[in-house]
């Protein structure tokens, strides 16, 4: 009990000025002092920064998975996790206590000159003594296949090309990453230059790509208007992958071939699964 309060204390501790150039913020207990005012500094998760906030929002949001995964992180079959956005590491250090270790990726947001980190994700999670690495979600990730029992993706997507195609390779490269029987939570896909019924086709093709081709089984599928998004759709899943599948070759499929014909052809190394 004594070292799992000890690594809790740690992981949910606000880092000190001396770790974080915050330029024209101040770190203080539990939250930023001061928040930037110029229009050309991107007002994104200023919530990240207060650490009251997010320690009680993250610990809910974590029991409210273990509900419905129906196990608990701390003696379940979790060990590791990859997680996309991590803001400032709430929901990593959130994970830290309960004995996943995990590596996440953010971005660093700077004035518009770049010489000034107003908003310094990666530093804020390293000096909070966790992994941070600064990777695209649309990338390769640099990882052996099957090295992660969860993958987490919070309010990322928003940000991806709202295309089949990029979907395809984000969810291929999930699949390629996770080992069997592996878990993932989508929180918040959205996109705010597409109507709502482009993304609902959008989401359709992804649910099709889930269950049929990649064949994971949904334990969790919504795709409601958000309110706080000027009633916008939103995309949020949880599934976990098979522990065994059958390879096949789907640059046949019709309904592939129509949502997105370049998606499974030869050459590209999404051709099977």
């Amino acid at each position: 009990n004594y070292v799992l309060d000890e690594r809790k204390e740690k992981a949910l501790r606000a880092p000190d000025n001396s770790r974080i150039p915050f330029s024209n913020m101040t770190m203080i207990t539990n939250r930023i002092s001061e928040r930037p005012t110029s229009s050309e500094i991107p007002m994104d998760c200023l919530w990240c920064w207060n650490y009251t906030y997010q320690t009680a929002l993250w610990s809910k949001y974590v029991d409210g998975i273990e509900h419905t995964v129906g196990f608990k992180f701390s003696n379940g079959p979790i060990r590791t996790m990859l997680e996309f956005g991590c803001g400032s590491g709430g929901f990593l250090g959130e994970m830290a206590t309960r004995g996943v270790v995990g590596i996440c990726t953010a971005r660093e947001i700077s004035n518009a000159a770049g010489t000034e980190s107003y908003l310094p994700y990666l530093r804020t999670v390293a000096a909070r003594g966790l992994i941070a690495m600064h990777v695209s979600i649309t990338s390769h990730q640099p990882f052996l296949s099957n090295s992660f029992d969860f993958i987490h993706c919070s309010w990322v997507l928003a940000y991806v090309p709202p295309t089949p195609r990029m979907y395809a390779m984000v969810f291929l490269e999930w699949d390629r990453l996770l080992t069997p029987g592996g878990l993932v939570v989508q929180q918040g896909a959205w996109y705010k230059r597409k109507s709502n019924a482009e993304m609902v086709k959008l989401y359709d093709f992804s649910k099709y790509l889930i269950e049929n081709v990649l064949k994971w089984k949904l334990i969790q599928w919504k795709v409601q208007e958000d309110r706080w998004l000027n009633n916008k759709s939103v995309m949020t899943f949880v599934a976990h992958k098979p522990t065994e599948r059958e390879p096949k070759d789907w640059s046949t499929d019709p309904f592939l071939l129509a949502e997105c014909p370049t998606c499974f052809t030869n050459g590209d190394s999404s051709q099977s699964v």
